[in-house]
Order: structure tokens, then C-alpha cells, then sequence
């Protein structure tokens, strides 16, 4: 579905708008943000949501939460449709374009069907290749993503240090990186992803396996205030929070666990 907003011509201004036809005809509303760098503006933050009754509880604890935004922003992976025709199995031949336009040679491992062959190889470190010297030379404050069932906040790291002299191989504490905040914990079908919490290395901040939501409150040009809330707490209760200083305006460092 494509919907034409047209131009919205005004700040800090309710617009409402119709899903549906006839008796389906839903009404909503959102408010546009105010101009000038000192706007404020709340987010909620939701990610791999999908249809259970985790995905509604997760729904409903944000809906009762104080402080939720005036936007939400989904991070990917919304609806689950695994079925036909989702967005990557458009065919009714399961990934038909797939297995005639690459290489997959699964006889030599005695399988009977190409679908064992596995893309996953290096696929993020290529993408963090591409990605990463973008968001320090920008100075990115923090990156949002989903995908991994569970909640994660790093500490401002990166990797741009490496090369194949030095040998340095991990991420490295700096200040002008972003935050990455995996928040892929909406309540999917698949469940959480008990798998990642141990060990917990030393540029993670804070990890748990636990369905929830967070808030981002940009108070003005300088700071806002993150604050993530698991479904199984109470409405106003902060498992994790931080306060994020922009890496522009007031670079200082806003690490949340010991200096080294």
C-alpha cells in the first residue's frame, strides 16, 4: 500500500488521516514536530514486533507508559507474514529467483535441496565496512536496529582503528561513534534469543533477553534521554537508561560503565 501525504505545511500541528473503507475505517492522528534545533520531540521504539500476545502486551505497556512519544518508529521486521508473498518469496516455488540466479552447489554435501546454503557469511561485517566511516564522520549519536531478538546497548565503539598492521581486531572505546541499541524485543513469533546474553563482552553497556520497548526524548540540541522498559516491569519502570550528549554540539563522554 502507498499513501500520498502531500505537503505538510505546518509544524507542531495534529494532521489526522483514514485506513480503511466504509464500516473497516479506522481514525488516527500524529503531530508534527516543532523547527529549530532546540525542538523537542519523543519516540517510542519498537522492533521485530509481529502478531502475538507478546507483541500486544508489548503494545499495551508502551500505550500506559507516561513518558511514550508522539511517533513511533519500528525498526524492521514488523508482521511475521512468513507465507506467500512475502516481500522476499514472491514466487510459489519458495525462493525460486534465489536458487536460479546464485551458485549453490549442495550436492557436495549431500543435501537434496539448495535451501541449506547459508548468505549470513560476513554479511554484517560487510555492511559495518560500509556503514561505520560514515557514522563517525557524521557524527552519528546512536543507531537504532532490530533483527536480534533481544535488547543490547554498547558503549561508543568502533572498529575503524583496525588495519592489518596493527592487528587490532576489536572495537575499541571512542567517543566520537555512535551508541548501536539493538532493540529487536517487540515479541516476535520467534521468541527471544536467550542465546546472546553470555559473555557479555567488554563494548556491551547492557544486554538482556527480555520482550519490551523504549523511549527517546531529544530535549534540545544538546542532549535527550533514553530509557528502555521490559514488558514484565511495571509501566514506569527504567531497565536501562541513559543520557545520550550530542557528539556535535557537546561531545563529552557519556559512558555508562567503567572509563579504560
Amino acid at each position: 500500500m502507498e499513501v500520498g501525504l502531500g505537503f505538510l505545511g505546518t509544524f507542531n500541528t495534529k494532521y489526522y488521516y483514514v485506513v480503511g473503507i466504509g464500516h473497516t475505517e479506522r481514525k488516527f492522528w500524529f503531530i508534527t514536530p516543532e523547527v529549530g534545533p532546540d525542538a523537542t520531540y519523543t519516540f517510542g521504539l519498537i522492533g521485530d514486533l509481529g502478531q502475538t500476545y507478546d507483541s500486544n502486551k508489548t503494545l499495551t505497556h508502551y500505550e500506559l507508559n507516561p513518558r511514550k512519544g508522539q511517533a513511533v518508529l519500528f525498526v524492521g521486521d514488523l508482521s511475521y507474514a512468513d507465507q506467500y508473498p512475502n516481500h522476499d518469496n514472491g514466487e510459489t516455488k519458495p525462493f525460486k529467483p534465489c536458487s536460479h540466479r546464485y551458485h549453490v552447489p549442495y550436492e557436495s554435501s549431500g543435501s537434496t535441496s539448495p535451501f541449506c546454503y547459508n548468505y549470513h557469511y560476513m554479511e554484517g561485517e560487510t555492511m559495518r565496512v560500509m556503514n561505520e566511516p560514515w557514522f563517525l564522520k557524521y557524527r552519528v549519536d546512536v543507531v537504532f536496529a532490530g533483527h536480534v531478538h533481544a535488547y543490547e546497548r554498547s558503549e561508543r565503539v568502533s572498529n575503524v582503528a583496525y588495519n592489518i598492521v596493527n592487528g587490532i581486531c576489536k572495537p575499541v572505546k571512542d567517543q566520537s561513534a555512535p551508541v548501536y541499541i539493538t532493540i529487536g524485543d517487540g515479541g516476535n513469533i520467534e521468541g527471544l534469543a536467550t542465546n546472546m546474553t553470555e559473555p557479555q563482552p567488554d563494548y556491551s553497556a547492557y544486554r538482556e533477553a527480555s520482550f519490551g520497548h523504549a523511549t527517546f526524548d531529544i530535549k534540545n540540541r544538546t542532549h535527550a534521554y533514553y530509557s528502555w522498559h521490559r514488558n514484565q516491569d511495571g509501566y514506569a519502570v527504567k531497565a536501562d537508561s541513559i543520557w545520550f550528549f550530542n557528539r556535535f554540539y557537546h561531545p563529552v563522554d557519556d559512558s555508562t560503565t567503567a572509563k579504560s
